[in-house]
């Protein structure tokens, strides 16, 4: 470990002991950064929900700090690992409807200009559709590890599967998506999807 990032660490532990004793700065410099990926991930998950769920995530992160001990990127895959559980049991109250509502809010790029913001709409909304067609196993694998940037050990905690399990998911979706694009045709307008590529049945790869 070098000098700086024993600094690093050092202040993101004293920031996580400062949160668990009520310090609310100390946990917005906590979950800051994670915010934009937390939500994007969120809200490619669940269907109108994403805000509600935010807020149980931090504050099951909260509540849970003080039982937390580890790095910064453990506290990463720990938050994530929270959203994943908050996601399922959403999913468990409610009929599974697997629509996307918004990959990422800051991706779309929402600003002054309205030509731009119709673009952008239009391209978010062509990402939740292509998204759509993923089976859900694959769908989760890929948002852990391309939204939320979690490592594939990080992936397997937050989802209960092996890492090899997540490795062949992951593979799998890419290879999906790619069948996805492949299927495209140049006046970039989808007709039926290629076959094997649907949301159901389940993957089925376990632990």
């Amino acid at each position: 470990m070098t000098a700086t990032s024993a600094v690093d660490q050092g202040s993101f532990a004293a920031s996580v002991r400062a949160a668990a004793t009520g310090d609310g700065r100390a946990f917005e410099r906590l979950v800051g950064p994670l915010i934009p990926r937390l939500d994007g991930y969120l809200r490619a998950q669940v269907q109108d929900a994403a805000d509600d769920l935010r807020s149980d995530v931090l504050l099951a992160a909260h509540s849970g700090l003080p039982r937390f001990s580890g790095s910064e990127a453990q506290f990463r895959s720990w938050v994530f690992t929270i959203a994943h559980h908050r996601i399922v049991d959403h999913r468990r109250r409610q009929r599974p409807t697997e629509s996307l509502d918004g990959v990422d809010g800051a991706s779309t790029g929402f600003g002054s200009d309205p030509e731009a913001d119709a673009l952008a709409a239009q391209r978010a909304e062509e990402l939740r559709a292509i998204l759509d067609r993923l089976p859900a196993a694959q769908r989760e694998v890929l948002l852990l590890r391309t939204v939320a940037d979690l490592s594939i050990e990080q992936t397997a905690e937050a989802v209960g599967r092996s890492a090899g399990a997540v490795k062949l998911l992951q593979h799998r979706a890419v290879r999906s998506l790619r069948k996805i694009f492949e299927a495209i045709p140049p006046d970039g307008v989808t007709r039926n999807p290629p076959e094997g590529i649907t949301g159901n049945p389940p993957e089925g790869v376990t632990r």
